[in-house]
């Protein structure tokens, strides 16, 4: 599946951590008990927290290169940041937009 605001899922004017996590749930859900969440990278962080939510409703939790913190007690959550979207008079002003951009 695709995590909320990747791949070909559709834009939500907001993204936070519990609604991924419930977007997976819901998954997995749908798939029954014997079902293994397997997570990569920032899906597996959010995998890591349905399956928390979820509990002995799977069958297991694969994570791929995910960081595990070992941090105690509650976390105060990063700043969301705020979509914009951008729209380029043409294709052309897209193109120079991107080419500015220095990736390295």
């Amino acid at each position: 599946m695709d995590l909320a605001g990747h791949g070909d899922s559709d834009h939500q004017d907001e993204y936070t951590v519990l609604g991924i996590a419930n977007c997976i749930s819901a998954v997995a859900d749908q798939l029954g008990t014997q079902t293994t969440i397997v997570g990569h990278s920032f899906g597996g962080t959010m995998s890591r927290i349905a399956a928390f939510t979820q509990g002995a409703d799977l069958k297991g939790l694969v994570l791929v290169d995910s960081l595990i913190s070992d941090s105690k007690g509650a976390r105060r959550s990063h700043p969301q940041a705020k979509s914009k979207k951008h729209h380029y008079a043409s294709i052309e002003a897209a193109m120079k937009r991107l080419a500015s951009l220095r990736i390295y």
